[in-house]
């Protein structure tokens, strides 16, 4: 059975229609208060369950938008590592040549890059033409007389055109190139993984 009820509040044009399709209750009955207790009821789970979707929907979503954002401050800091990884190698190497640059050479310093190169050219020594910057083959001659001791054969030859602490020894095969900007440049390539 189904009843309709009208009420007109103060404004003419507002109104609110009840409309109850149930079985007929009187209003302040036994029947009434629990039908109204049911629709109460049935009112809060309907609301509760929409509130619970929206909370399962908000959830999803937030949890999309932390995946998103881990993703993403993954990525940023591959690329950032990338970088670094890039600019070490070129910071390494500039740190070295500043260092380089700035060095005390002694007999001793200039002695061990001679010796390297003689065993880098691993001919016999009696046939080398080692070159060494001007100040360095004053240091070699004047202050460690023990290297022409050791090397009788090789023969030292000044010349300016080598930075501080570069030499090169020239054989009868060809020439080592000992000058540290060319092993920075070796190093260099090597760092970056290029042939």
């Amino acid at each position: 059975m189904s009843s309709t009820e009208s009420v007109r509040l103060v404004h003419a044009l507002q109104s609110i229609g009840i409309v109850f399709d149930g079985p007929a209750a009187r209003r302040g009955g036994d029947g009434f208060d629990e039908l109204l207790r049911a629709e109460y009821q049935r009112g809060y789970d309907a609301g509760a369950d929409h509130v619970n979707r929206q909370i399962v929907e908000q959830r999803n979503e937030i949890n999309q938008m932390r995946a998103l954002l881990f993703e993403n401050a993954e990525k940023a800091i591959d690329v950032a590592v990338t970088e670094v990884r890039g600019a070490l190698p070129q910071l390494a190497l500039q740190v070295v040549r500043r260092l380089i640059a700035g060095f005390e050479w002694d007999a001793q310093s200039v002695a061990q890059v001679a010796e390297s190169v003689l065993i880098e050219a691993g001919v016999d020594p009696s046939e080398v033409e080692l070159r060494l910057n001007t100040l360095d083959f004053e240091l070699l001659r004047d202050l460690d007389p023990s290297m022409t001791d050791r090397h009788p054969g090789v023969r030292l030859v000044a010349d300016a055109r080598l930075e501080r602490g570069g030499c090169e020894a020239v054989t009868r095969f060809g020439k080592i190139d000992g000058r540290i900007s060319r092993k920075l440049d070796r190093l260099e390539v090597a760092m970056e993984g290029k042939s």
